[in-house]
C-alpha cells in the first residue's frame, strides 16, 4: 500500500510539473526575436532598404515595427581550401 501511494504521488507531481512551469515562465519583459536568413540576398534587395523590383510587404512591415540588423561580418573563413 505504501509503495502504491508513493507511485501515485510521483505520477501526480510529474503531471503537475508542466502546468507549474508554464505558469512561472511567463515573462512579458523578454522581447520576441525573429532572425530571417536568406541565401545570396544583398543589402538592397528588400523594400525597406529601397529596392523596387522585388515586393516584400511583410518584411517591410516587420522592419517598420521593429529593429533591423543592417550589417554583419563573418569572423571565420567560410570558404575552405580545395585540398584540405
Amino acid at each position: 500500500m505504501k509503495k502504491s501511494a508513493i507511485q501515485v504521488g510521483a505520477v501526480l507531481v510529474v503531471l503537475a510539473l508542466p502546468h507549474i512551469a508554464s505558469a512561472t515562465n511567463m515573462n512579458p519583459d523578454k522581447p520576441n526575436i525573429v532572425v530571417i536568413m536568406a541565401d545570396d540576398m544583398g543589402y538592397a534587395d528588400t523594400g525597406f532598404t529601397g529596392a523596387t523590383d522585388i515586393q516584400t510587404p511583410n518584411l517591410n512591415e516587420l522592419a517598420a515595427s521593429g529593429v533591423t540588423f543592417s550589417s554583419g561580418y563573418v569572423t571565420h573563413p567560410y570558404c575552405g581550401p580545395r585540398c584540405a
